[in-house]
């Protein structure tokens, strides 16, 4: 389902003109302005942490804010069928 944003002229000429420059779609810009926004409330938020020595390190993680995961395989059968016996 999409959005509809409501922009003045002057801003959507900027927007695309940017989207132009930078060789992609508006809605692939926008996205990419969000996540670039989203990264850098996590770089401050963790430098903030650091400086009042709640962590000692900041994270590392591959790809940017995207951990690398990976699941574990546990013998038997799914924990969702567990609990859901367990409840009964």
């Amino acid at each position: 389902m999409g959005k509809v944003l409501d922009l003045s002229e002057e801003t959507y000429e900027r927007l695309l003109a940017l989207a132009q420059e930078r060789e992609c779609t508006p809605e692939e810009l926008i996205h990419t302005l969000l996540v670039d926004t989203e990264q850098a409330q996590y770089y401050h938020a963790n430098q903030q942490m650091l400086a009042q020595g709640i962590l000692a390190s900041i994270p590392q993680t591959p790809g940017g804010t995207e951990a690398a995961f990976t699941p574990v395989k546990l013998p038997g059968p799914p924990l969702s069928r567990t609990i859901l016996d367990d409840r009964r």
